[in-house]
């Protein structure tokens, strides 16, 4: 459900923008400089800490009415350091998008990526419980990547 809507939003036959192929140096570094130029995030994190990536969250049934709050490929910049939990606090406050993660028959906010909803192995709990360094390291998750906001029920 969630992966259709995000890839109702590019027609066939458009070329999806080039997030930094894993396998292009170069490219990758293009990518990441330009997202560098753009990247919001909180400007007290240290730039040896930061991880830049493309943001989008995605509203849904299950989502506390947010559809109007929807945005697409916003660049942002997050401490490594930080685990995903924190990431996502911070992300709903910048945001202001409901959080209750903390109360467990609600919705949770996740933070993923497109390659974790297609595995759709509980990796999305496992995720929620790691520090982004170690999704980083584990290539879970590659600098300039999109990772997804949005509601589940876990």
């Amino acid at each position: 459900m969630i992966l259709a809507k995000i890839r109702s939003e590019y027609k066939p036959g458009i070329k999806v923008k080039n997030r930094g192929a894993r396998n292009n140096p170069l490219a990758l570094k293009v990518t990441l400089m330009k997202l560098k130029s753009q990247a919001i995030g909180l400007e007290s994190i240290p730039i040896e800490e930061r991880e830049y990536f493309y943001l989008s969250f995605i509203s849904n049934e299950i989502g506390y009415n947010q559809e109007g709050k929807e945005f697409r490929d916003k660049p942002i910049f997050l401490c490594k350091e930080w685990s995903v939990g924190k990431c996502v606090d911070w992300l709903a406050q910048k945001w202001s998008l409901i959080n209750k993660n903390n109360q467990s028959d609600k919705p949770k906010l996740i933070l993923t990526s497109e390659g974790l909803l297609i595995n759709n192995d509980d990796d999305s709990k496992k995720c929620c419980e790691k520090q982004s360094n170690n999704l980083i390291i584990s290539n879970v998750i590659v600098s300039t990547d999109l990772l997804i906001l949005t509601y589940l029920e876990i």
